[in-house]
């Protein structure tokens, strides 16, 4: 990617949730994640053409198997999301 632009590559590990004001601030040029577009965020920065596109899942222990089947089954449960994520909001 860099070599086909001509510029020097740096990569920096980043928590999730900063990347957007990172590249609003031009901390970073681009960001390279699994970032799903949203309107709300292309308010502020430019997409390429979606290169992968997956599902969402919720990872639970096995004994509790019959006991969430559906998103609403976790109603008053905790659960853990990835911050800045499109799950962290649901």
């Amino acid at each position: 990617f860099a070599k086909d632009l001509g510029v020097k590559l740096v990569i920096k590990n980043m928590d999730f949730d900063s990347l957007l004001v990172a590249l609003e601030t031009g901390k970073i040029d681009t960001i390279i994640s699994g970032m799903n577009v949203t309107n709300e965020r292309k308010k502020s920065v430019d997409f390429s053409n979606t290169y992968y596109s997956g599902n969402s899942y919720f990872l639970i222990n096995k004994a509790d198997h019959d006991r969430f089947k559906k998103a609403t089954d976790f109603k008053g449960k905790t659960v853990g999301a990835q911050n800045g994520t499109l799950q962290s909001t649901m």
